[in-house]
């Protein structure tokens, strides 16, 4: 009987509606008491404090108020966050807007794995409404995108109108990446802007979203005088892989620029008058350790295409959808396990030990070859057979490709 008494006696000191009654007490103790109760309850609270707000005694409104603007605030922060960052929630409640910016860049640099997007993404609206100052605005761009946080769509829409012409560029940049297809119609007439690096980021964005709409107006913007903006359209349409893409990848064999970009992306159609140039391409950029190298891996990797169609087929048609945290050849044979195929990986020195940490890369969006290409970092190729994923060093990768093509055109002697 002492327990019943007990539980009831319990069950009324954390009652909402009696704790809102209790912000009318006299008694300063009382009322502190009652407002960290309600705040405590949380979302057990809500529908008592959203009728107190409507009180005729200011007191008792103005509180009410208070405590659901702090548990709209806690809503937010997952347990993880709050205990990474304690002080944040505080913060955020005395700082206002400004703090949740403070709080999502102190987020996304804490060291380590780190937290994950389930954490992230419900701050990442509210710190593109706080940021003040375009340098804060581009950080969260950057880490939006890095993260994929698809909560920061609906102010990133509002950001389409900015003031700055370098914000908007970051932040259709960021939507190709966390946006869908429905934001085409907005990002397609940027293609036209005077600004080069805001038609360069539409390019690019369209790509990612696989807009065939945009093909026309992609094509056109070949003809651009900046070749930045070319790069991303020619990108842009290898992403999208429209038919009418192939001839003009062909055409474009033969521009000093372009002709690497336009080689790789007519070896995914399966064409192999673009193998030459790739080969030649990847020579030089080693020789030299040229400006531009970081692309070269995924353009060498492309000759995949030609050789194995069915293999690359498996790996540059399916999407991954998750964060990797692991070392980069235990991360790769995840990405192979997706595919249904075995994994090779062979280290430049047998046996030598590595000295890469854990890391965390969200991968989410590209395909099981673009992630497989993110690891490798220009440092090791893809080499597909059948069933099996190669993963060599990249002298290796190189001389293999030297010797396949030298005997395919022996071949055709």
């Amino acid at each position: 009987m002492n327990g019943l008494i007990l539980a009831l006696f319990l069950a009324q000191q954390n009652d909402p509606a009696k704790l809102v009654e209790l912000l009318r007490s006299d008694l300063v103790v009382e009322r502190d008491d009652a407002f960290g109760r309600l705040r405590e309850l949380g979302e057990r609270a809500v529908p008592a404090l959203e009728e107190a707000v409507r009180d005729p005694d200011s007191e008792v409104s103005g509180l009410a108020r208070e405590i659901l603007r702090r548990i709209e605030i806690r809503r937010s922060m997952s347990p993880a966050l709050r205990k990474a960052l304690p002080l944040a929630e505080t913060r955020i409640y005395v700082a206002g807007s400004r703090a949740w910016a403070a709080a999502f860049l102190e987020a996304v640099e804490l060291p380590g794995p780190g937290l994950g997007r389930q954490d992230l993404d419900p701050l990442a609206g509210f710190a593109l409404a706080g940021a003040e100052g375009t340098g804060d605005l581009r950080r969260i761009c950057e880490a939006v995108r890095e993260r994929r946080l698809r909560g920061a769509v609906p102010e990133l829409r509002k950001l389409l109108k900015h003031s700055s012409r370098d914000i908007i560029a970051a932040v259709v940049e960021t939507l190709g990446w966390v946006g869908t297809r429905e934001l085409v119609p907005e990002i397609l007439p940027l293609l036209e802007e005077n600004y080069l690096y805001l038609r360069g980021s539409a390019a690019a964005a369209l790509g990612r979203l696989g807009a065939k709409e945009a093909v026309p107006a992609l094509l056109e913007r070949l003809k651009d005088p900046q070749p930045y903006v070319r790069r991303h359209a020619l990108d842009a349409l290898g992403r999208i892989g429209a038919p009418e893409s192939a001839p003009v990848f062909k055409a474009l064999l033969k521009d000093p620029e372009l002709g690497p970009t336009a080689a790789r992306w007519l070896c995914t159609t399966g064409d192999r008058d673009g193998v030459p140039l790739l080969l030649k391409a990847w020579d030089f950029a080693v020789s030299t350790e040229g400006s531009g190298r970081s692309t070269f891996g995924a353009e060498l990797d492309s000759l995949n295409a030609v050789r194995n169609p069915e293999a690359w087929k498996r790996l540059a048609g399916k999407r991954w959808e998750e964060d990797l945290s692991e070392f980069p050849r235990e991360a790769a044979e995840r990405l192979a396990a997706a595919a249904g195929m075995n994994l090779e990986w062979k280290d430049a020195v047998p046996g030598a030990p590595h000295f890469w940490s854990p890391f965390r890369r969200t991968m989410d969006g590209m395909t099981l070859l673009e992630a497989l290409e993110a690891l490798m970092a220009d440092l090791r190729l893809i080499i597909l057979e059948k069933d099996l994923i190669r993963i060599v060093p990249r002298d290796e990768g190189l001389k293999f490709w030297k010797d396949w093509w030298a005997a395919e055109s022996a071949a055709k002697k």
